[in-house]
C-alpha cells in the first residue's frame, strides 16, 4: 500500500513516517512538500493507495489544493492532518471528498488510531479537546441520530443516503459530527456506543431505525 505524506515541514513527514510503521502493515511512505510536488506522484506505477495532507501548503491553501488531489487522485483515499481548528473548513473539505480529519495536536495513540481507520478504508476524525463538547447524546440533533441509527444498521454511506434522501457527502458531514459529539474515532466505536444504552435509549434507537 503506497501513502503519499503531503506537509510543508519535512520534520513533520519524518514523524509522520515513522509513526504510520509502528502500525505493522507493509506500506510504502511517500513524501511531497507542495501540491506541485505531489501531483508527480499521480503516474506512479503501484497508484496511491491514501493520502495525507496538511490543510495550508504553501502553493495552494485549504480548499484548493484539496480539490487538484481529489481530481488527480480520484481513487484515492485524503485525509487531513493539520492543526486547523475551523469546523466549517473541515466540513467544506469533507464536502470537497476529504475521508476523515485528524488534529495535529493528537496524541499519539489516538492519531495511531485514526491512522488505522484510514488505512482500512473508513472515516477517521479526531478532534482537539476544545473543539469536543461534553460527550453526550444530547448535542446530537434529530437528523445526526436518524443517521446513527441507519449506521447501526451496519449500511454504508450510500444505503444511509438513500434512506434519508441525503448525498453521501452530506452523510460524511453528519458522521464528522456525530464522531466529534460522541468523541469516537470510526464507525464501530459509534455503533458500539450507541447500542450500549450508556448514552441512548437503545430501544427508542432502535425504533427510530426501523422507521420507514
Amino acid at each position: 500500500m503506497n501513502i503519499l505524506l503531503i506537509d510543508d515541514h519535512a520534520l513533520f513527514r519524518e514523524g509522520l513516517s515513522l509513526l504510520l510503521e509502528r502500525l505493522g502493515f507493509p506500506l510504502v511512505t511517500l513524501q511531497a512538500r507542495t501540491i506541485r510536488d505531489a501531483l508527480a506522484y499521480v503516474t506512479h506505477p503501484d497508484g496511491i493507495h491514501l493520502l495525507l495532507m496538511d490543510f495550508y501548503i504553501s502553493d495552494a491553501d485549504g480548499l484548493q489544493g484539496l480539490l487538484k488531489l481529489r481530481q488527480a487522485f480520484p481513487s484515492s483515499a485524503i485525509v487531513l492532518i493539520s492543526a486547523s481548528h475551523d469546523l466549517g473548513l473541515i466540513r467544506e473539505a469533507v464536502l470537497s471528498g476529504a475521508r476523515g480529519f485528524i488534529h495535529k495536536s493528537a496524541a499519539v495513540e489516538a492519531m495511531l488510531a485514526g491512522l488505522n481507520n484510514a488505512l482500512a478504508g473508513l472515516e477517521c476524525f479526531i478532534y482537539p479537546e476544545d473543539l469536543q463538547p461534553e460527550r453526550s447524546a444530547k448535542h446530537l440533533t434529530h437528523r445526526q441520530r436518524e443517521v446513527l441509527a441507519q449506521l447501526c444498521l451496519g449500511k454504508s454511506n450510500k444505503e444511509i443516503g438513500r434512506a434519508l434522501s441525503l448525498s453521501e457527502n452530506t452523510v460524511r458531514i453528519h458522521l464528522a459530527d456525530i464522531f466529534r459529539i460522541l468523541d469516537v474515532a470510526s464507525r464501530t466505536e459509534a455503533i458500539v456506543l450507541a447500542k450500549s444504552g450508556v448514552l441512548f435509549d437503545r430501544d427508542a434507537l432502535y425504533r427510530q431505525s426501523n422507521q420507514p
